[in-house]
């Protein structure tokens, strides 16, 4: 070692003061003493900094990311049960405007918290299906479907995420795989008359319009006065051109709720049949 090599030199150096000038041995001594305890103070200072480098400084570092950690999972789950309380769980409901602005932030919000945090998830069904939801109201249909299928993979028997999957596809023009979403909700959950319905109108979708009517038909037989089903069947007769069929459906489903009236308006199912006088005076209210 270094202070090694002081301590020798400064015994020689010590001798051969002695026997030329002895009356600086107290001085020579003191030399001697703080050269020596200089060196040891340096080598001691340097040793403590490597030991805390090496065994301090990681368990401190350690302590604060554990910190950090639990302070950004405390507001994560702080944010995600903001965030599934203001999503519906149905697409059925559509929220206002005011509404999907404030799922729309703290989406935005959990999301920079994950990106923080990446190992940091919420992989529970739930959150994925209101992730689902959320990318639905905003329009982001393969964003919503991902969501669903990552609830359904952590939750086969998802009766709700195989539904509202099943609407989401629809809209890239998915009409096969969105059947058999429907298929499996029903599979789940044989009384759901909006599975059955929904059903129908992809399978209209698909010019398959005899089973489109009987899927609506089944919906009926658990709720005879389901207006958007007796509004499928309309479209699917009007598709085949049979209008009396077709007129009576309309009629049904107008009775039952107004507001199918504006819509079959506008209804390009309905091109066929529209001419009809009896349409024409319905239509016309």
């Amino acid at each position: 070692m270094v202070w090694v090599q002081v301590l020798l030199g400064g015994v020689s150096l010590l001798l051969a003061f002695v026997t030329i000038v002895p009356v600086s041995l107290g001085f020579l001594f003191w030399i001697f003493r703080k050269s020596i305890f200089g060196q040891l103070n340096a080598e001691a200072k340097e040793e403590v900094a490597k030991q805390v480098e090496e065994h301090i400084k990681p368990i401190i570092d350690t302590e604060i990311q554990a910190q950090i950690s639990t302070l950004i999972e405390k507001k994560l789950s702080q944010r995600v049960r903001e965030f599934e309380a203001a999503v519906p769980a149905s697409t059925q409901e559509i929220p206002s405007p005011e509404k999907l602005s404030q799922i729309e932030e703290l989406r935005r919000r959990i999301e920079d918290l994950q990106d923080l945090m990446p190992m940091m998830m919420m992989p529970s069904a739930e959150y994925y299906f209101k992730q689902g939801n959320a990318f639905y109201f905003e329009k982001q249909y393969e964003e919503a479907i991902a969501s669903y299928d990552k609830a359904i993979e952590l939750k086969p028997d998802y009766f709700e995420a195989w539904f509202n999957r099943g609407v989401a596809l629809n809209y890239p023009k998915r009409h096969e795989e969105a059947i058999a979403s429907y298929d499996k909700a029903i599979e789940l959950k044989p009384d759901c008359l909006e599975a059955w319905s929904n059903r129908g109108a992809a399978l209209i979708y698909l010019n398959r319009y005899e089973e489109a009517i009987a899927s609506c038909d089944k919906a009926l037989e658990l709720k005879p006065d389901f207006s958007r089903a007796w509004y499928n069947k309309a479209c699917g007769y009007a598709l085949q051109k049979k209008v009396e069929e077709a007129f009576h459906a309309l009629k049904k489903a107008i009775e039952l709720d107004s507001t199918w009236l504006e819509e079959a308006k506008t209804e390009s199912d309905f091109d066929n049949v529209r001419h009809d006088e009896r349409f024409q005076q319905l239509l016309n209210g």
